[in-house]
């Protein structure tokens, strides 16, 4: 099932009328594909709020910062070091990269599998307009969907009176736009 947009939000975008259901079962394809297409486009495992529970490989020594894969991230309630909960002082989130990082100089997680746990809250409420604007970009992304499908195989076609090309674009320009600030911007030696 789609979370972020719907067949009915889909048609509106289309202007097709909501009594008219001959292609929602195809719409609501389309719905599915586009919410994967954009939690993919923004480097997200879901975007929807809720309370998280990472754990990390530390795949070498010295590695002071873990990168939490939900964002935003608004609070993290614990992180725990090879089975030891760290002190809320030795540790901080920071907001901008969803990076949680030692705060003492030298100090680095243990190397190991599976030795770092964070719990933390992350992602857009219902409400909020960030998962608004996520929402309608892939109703926009689920309708170029749709009007490619009617088209597929074709580069472009036309009679005297129409004419229609596809774009080579898989992102429609309108989507990159509502969705350039939404996409994770990893620092350049952190571990993802």
């Amino acid at each position: 099932m789609a979370d972020l947009t719907s067949t009915a939000r889909i048609k509106r975008v289309l202007g097709i009328p909501a009594a008219v259901t001959m292609h929602d079962e195809y719409i609501g394809e389309c719905a599915e594909v586009a919410d994967q297409l954009v939690l993919d486009y923004t480097s997200q495992p879901t975007l929807t709020w809720g309370n998280y529970q990472d754990t990390f490989d530390i795949e070498i020594n010295g590695i002071n910062e873990v990168m939490l894969p939900r964002f935003p991230v608004s609070t993290v309630s614990t992180v725990v070091d090879a089975g030891e909960t760290l002190a809320a002082d030795a540790w901080y989130l920071e907001t901008r990269t969803g990076a949680v990082r030692l705060t003492n100089d030298g100090a680095s997680f243990t190397a190991g599998k599976q030795k770092v746990v964070v719990n933390y809250t992350a992602g857009h409420t219902a409400s909020s307009a960030g998962l608004n604007t996520l929402a309608h970009a892939a109703s926009v992304w689920a309708a170029a969907l749709f009007n490619a499908g009617r088209h597929a195989g074709f580069a472009n076609e036309w009679t005297s009176s129409y004419r229609y090309s596809m774009s080579p674009d898989t992102v429609p320009v309108q989507c990159r736009a509502l969705l350039s600030g939404y996409i994770r911007i990893i620092a350049r030696d952190s571990q993802p």
